[in-house]
């Protein structure tokens, strides 16, 4: 009895992990460690995540985190896919929303398969922040800074992101710039001949995609079935 009354136990405390709001996970999520061009930043990845909820119909959150970046290291832009047939209709509600950081809120930007990474990568829409160092570069998107974006469209859902750009040879599902990348060894720039100290490169999700509830439901069905192998194995005694 004791070992049934611990496995229903581990089951009970799971379901309220599960439908925790303060441990709910995003409907969809993007962890940025791959570099595709340029210079990899000086942390370790994920450098970036992008968060992707259904917040109501039509409506969903964004949320862009910088969580691996160091020191000096900013984000000037950083780019998204959408289904094709959200795009007509796709916008930003209002004006973002600064949840940590000083920097300055990012420009909505839109324009189907057209939004160019490193030259021939193509986008539907995407966000610039400022690459200024007034204010010691406060108005910077930089390691900590965190912005909430809301985006519309008839009939969005997360799901609607989860989408490769249409470059034929190395898509992805998202790319962001990093500058101010700290080098190892300073080196001449071959248009300008003079000495770098700095770098920079673009990075996008390492992998591939997983909506996050499905991961809650198998840690969900696990413990279900843990409690079940544990109620047979009693009956059986």
């Amino acid at each position: 009895m004791k070992r049934i009354l611990f496995l229903v136990s581990i089951l009970a405390a799971g379901l309220m992990l599960c439908s925790s709001p303060a441990l709910a996970l995003p409907d969809l999520e993007f962890s940025y460690g791959l570099t595709f061009s340029g210079d990899s930043p000086a942390g370790t990845p994920a450098w970036l995540t992008a968060a992707f909820e259904n917040v109501a119909a039509n409506q969903v959150s964004l949320t862009l985190t910088a969580v691996g970046l160091t020191s000096g290291e900013f984000i000037t832009e950083w780019d998204f896919n959408v289904a094709s047939g959200k795009f007509a209709s796709l916008n930003m509600s209002g004006t973002p929303t600064l949840v940590s950081g000083p920097f300055e809120l990012p420009t909505f930007v839109k324009a189907q398969d057209s939004i160019m990474t490193d030259g021939d990568h193509s986008y539907d829409f995407g966000f610039t922040f400022s690459v200024a160092n007034s204010q010691g570069g406060s108005k910077r998107f930089t390691d900590g800074d965190i912005v909430s974006i809301l985006l519309t469209a008839e009939g969005l859902t997360a799901a609607d992101f989860n989408y490769l750009s249409t470059d034929p040879e190395d898509p992805h599902y998202s790319a962001a710039h990093v500058q101010g990348i700290p080098l190892p060894v300073p080196r001449i720039n071959p248009e300008t001949g003079l000495l770098e100290t700095t770098g920079s490169g673009w990075i996008a999700p390492g992998t591939t995609p997983v909506p996050e509830p499905a991961t809650m439901l198998l840690f969900g069905s696990g413990l279900m079935g843990l409690a079940a192998f544990g109620r047979k194995r009693l009956f059986k005694k």
